[in-house]
């Protein structure tokens, strides 16, 4: 008998060891899925803020490249007639910064007529940093009113996005005189635009 309770204690023992062996098991199963999980949501939240970063600063660089860039241009009727001549006397420069698509936009509404320009551009960090900033997408639109609003994203990611907008201060006046041409008298109409930004707000979402 006492031989027999030994081996049923035993038994018990035994079946007792593997019951808390499979609930180790389990926990263990469980932890290891929770820090799984955790791990999954800091690297998602890691990928988060390096968008943040590199979204925010690119748009800041963008934003002092905008504001205080202005452009002043005419156009004239002889006798009511448009010369279709539009003459520039203060643009960006063409290999500043934004100078080029600020320049194509105001080309495409001002000269064109369209309604709305768009562009795009990459915004790259020094090489050294850039397989942690990553490469910043820029899409850029002008509306026929002159406003800008540009929607940055990481590449490849759509993590983080903000935008920049920058509202235009529009002056447009119309000056008529008379003038000699060709030993006649003509009428000149002058119609002069001035365009600037002289704020940008970045919504960082």
């Amino acid at each position: 008998m006492l031989r027999n309770r030994i081996r049923s204690n035993s038994g018990a023992t035994i079946l007792l060891a593997l019951l808390f062996f499979l609930l180790c098991a389990m926990a263990g199963s469980i932890i290891l899925s929770a820090g799984s999980a955790a791990a999954g949501r800091i690297s998602g939240l890691k990928e988060t803020e390096q968008s943040f970063y590199s979204v925010t600063s690119a748009a800041q660089v963008i934003r002092d490249e905008i504001e205080g860039q202005e452009f002043q241009a005419y156009t004239e009727t002889i006798d009511g007639v448009p010369t279709n001549e539009y003459t520039f006397e203060k643009q960006p420069p063409e290999n500043a910064g934004m100078g080029k698509i600020l320049n194509d936009a105001f080309d495409a509404i001002y000269k064109n007529g369209g309604k709305e320009a768009k562009d795009a551009l990459q915004i790259k960090p020094p090489s050294a940093y850039d397989s942690v900033m990553g490469t910043v997408t820029a899409n850029f639109v002008m509306t026929d009113d002159y406003k800008i609003e540009i929607t940055f994203s990481v590449s490849d990611s759509e993590k983080y996005i903000c935008k920049l907008t920058a509202k235009a201060i529009v002056n447009r006046t119309t000056t008529r005189y008379e003038e000699e041409k060709e030993g006649k008298l003509v009428e000149i109409e002058r119609q002069d635009l001035q365009v600037y930004w002289n704020e940008c707000t970045i919504d960082k979402g």
